[in-house]
């Protein structure tokens, strides 16, 4: 075979290799549609088999030989001990939130590059799923709340105190980021330390929570000095789940603003087409199962204040960083068309170079699929309550959407100093 004839079925090869990669990476689940199962269960009040859905997942990274910490394992170890706390299982719960929250990484968008954004952006990267700090500081309360719930004051404690790290380390700044902190971490701590007989560092968290929410201040449902209440928390639903876009390119720079920055190169790729398209997620809010709920302690009324809406949080969160994020995935989609124009200019301009530079391009944009990982188990809104009688059974009755009443009961075990009520 003539060389020209062999450098052009070299290249046909490459080409109608790049299309079935394609077409087989085009086919890969989304870590969302990995979870689809164990959502659908919890829904259904099937907390066994979820847990076991998620076990399952961790169960096939570790038999792949995933390195605990460069892979979705702590994520996926965050999920299973959101459903085991909306269980009953605190013990394991609390081992699994500890054991995730060296592993996990923090994107602070403070002083990050667009390079280092769209490597967060994409599933193409092995790395852990990265944490925004609010996350972060939910992690620690969720942790407070597990420590509570198993009557474990020192380690309640130093959670509480993690938990002030993270918050100053990423405090709310100007450019729109959301710190670490949240109404109901400061809330768990007071109650930490007002249980723990530290008035003055419970104090100090009371007056952090007054500045979060000013209409708190001297609220009575505040954890006092010398607490003998038990304290109650309820978390409903899960917060909304990421699921892959395509934007046209013009609402893609559109948003971006001053994040995108044209050139002659990029805009010459836009005007021949070989830009068209940008990959990106978006959010999609879950209902929940239920509707409203009512909290009894023996035959008193528990009166639940709203403290902390998780959807609204990554709803605001998801917008204020989009512009940036979509910047950055328009820079590296342009980067991928310029690497396939290459490639057509080098395989000449007949129709195999067309079609390698399509292959090219085609690969890249399907091994860039948006990376769809988020904390889905993650109650989307939270509310905070006392019994007045620690050991008073606890009576629950749920509406739920489906126009059903559930009702149950939680018997406070001794040595709880907090109970969490969590239900999708």
């Amino acid at each position: 075979m003539p060389e020209g004839e062999r450098i052009q079925a070299g290249l046909g090869w490459a080409a109608w290799s790049g299309l079935l990669a394609v077409v087989w990476l085009g086919g890969c689940a989304t870590y969302t549609d990995h979870l689809k199962e164990a959502h659908s269960l919890h829904r259904d009040g099937q907390g066994g088999q979820a847990v076991a859905s998620v076990d399952l997942l961790l169960t096939d990274l570790q038999n792949e030989g995933a390195d605990t910490v460069a892979s979705n394992i702590p994520l996926l170890q965050v999920e299973k001990a959101s459903l085991l706390m909306s269980y009953g299982d605190f013990a394991e719960a609390c081992d699994l939130l500890v054991s995730s929250d060296t592993s996990l990484e923090i994107l602070d968008l403070r002083n990050t590059t667009g390079d280092t954004i769209a490597r967060f952006l994409f599933s193409d990267t092995t790395g852990p799923y990265a944490m925004r700090p609010y996350e972060k500081g939910l992690l620690n309360t969720l942790n407070m709340l597990c420590f509570l719930a198993e009557g474990e004051l020192n380690s309640a404690r130093v959670e509480a105190r993690r938990y002030s790290i993270v918050d100053k380390f990423y405090d709310s700044d100007d450019s729109g980021a959301f710190g670490a902190g949240n109404p109901l971490g400061d809330w768990l701590a007071s109650v930490v330390f007002s249980l723990s007989e530290r008035p003055d560092v419970a104090a100090r968290y009371r007056t952090q929570l007054e500045r979060r929410l000013p209409s708190w201040s001297g609220a009575p449902w505040l954890p006092q000095d010398g607490e003998t209440r038990l304290p109650i928390v309820v978390g409903l639903g899960t917060a909304p789940l990421k699921k892959p876009v395509r934007l046209p390119i013009g609402m893609a720079m559109a948003i971006a603003g001053q994040h995108s920055k044209p050139s002659p190169e990029s805009d010459a790729l836009i005007a021949q087409g070989l830009v068209t398209w940008v990959n990106f997620t978006e959010l999609v809010t879950v209902e929940p199962q239920t509707q409203t709920i009512v909290v009894r302690s023996g035959n008193d009324a528990v009166k639940l204040h709203p403290i902390l809406n998780v959807s609204e949080l990554v709803a605001e969160q998801f917008e204020r960083d989009k512009p940036m994020m979509i910047g950055a995935a328009i820079s590296r989609t342009i980067t991928r068309a310029a690497l396939g124009q290459g490639a057509s200019s080098a395989a000449g301009r007949d129709g195999w170079g067309t079609l390698l530079s399509l292959a090219i391009q085609g690969t890249m944009v399907a091994m860039d699929k948006p990376d769809t990982r988020s904390w889905t188990f993650l109650p989307r809104q939270f509310w905070v309550g006392w019994a007045e009688d620690r050991e008073q059974p606890i009576r629950i009755k749920r509406n739920l959407r489906t126009g059903g009443i559930a009702e149950s009961i939680k018997q406070p075990v001794r040595g709880q100093t907090a109970l969490p009520i969590l239900y999708p």
